[in-house]
């Protein structure tokens, strides 16, 4: 199941980005063009031109977000850097990663899993936490690999998250669960109103 999830996000952002991110690069450059060649009519050429670039902007942060193509090329670490960097350092949240982690000894299966953890990890506490600090950590051993995001932000009730997703008003607590479940692995919150969260997951 994880493979088939990661295998089909690869194939979604291999088309976006050959697809639609071609084409809107080819637009874009020909608006370019028009708008030296037009001055008069610049001010609608621009208009044009700003909706194409960032249409292509958006593009490439959603095949990023599909698969960054830093976990496949670079590994984990330096996915997980690009999420913090691409989505979390944006927000004015000071970002702590340390990453023990070596690569080799964990299967491509289980980095997958835990990227997708720290992404909703991530998610979760830029809709809901008013961090100001978020730390990130990934480490391996012989026989054990550990994740772990932190933040001080407003925290939360842990078991009203969960009855509110088993009521199916929420899902981003459930999903942390079942992945790293589907993946042999345990996943810990722990949060209290007023004093950040902590999301521990063990493979």
């Amino acid at each position: 199941l994880v493979r088939a999830e990661e295998n089909e996000r690869r194939r979604i952002a291999r088309d976006l980005h050959d697809q639609f991110g071609q084409e809107l690069t080819a637009l874009t450059l020909d608006l370019k063009i028009l708008e030296k060649r037009n001055p008069v009519r610049s001010e609608l050429i621009g208009r044009c031109l700003s909706a194409s670039s960032l249409m292509l902007d958006q593009v490439r942060d959603l095949t990023l977000t599909l698969r960054p193509s830093q976990l496949d090329d670079l590994g984990l670490v330096a996915a997980l850097r690009g999420q913090l960097e691409r989505h979390v350092m944006v927000h004015g949240i000071e970002v702590h990663l340390d990453g023990t982690y070596r690569s080799g000894r964990v299967s491509a299966d289980l980095e997958s899993v835990s990227f997708r953890i720290a992404q909703e990890a991530l998610t979760n506490m830029l809709r809901h936490a008013k961090a100001r600090n978020v730390w990130l950590k990934v480490s391996n051993s012989e026989d054990e690999m550990r994740l772990e995001v932190r933040d001080d932000g407003v925290g939360f009730d842990v078991d009203a998250a969960m009855k509110r997703s088993a009521e199916g008003q929420s899902s981003g607590l459930r999903n942390l669960y079942d992945r790293a479940e589907l993946a042999g692995g345990d996943l810990k919150v722990d949060s209290t109103p007023g004093l950040g969260t902590t999301i521990r997951a063990t493979f």
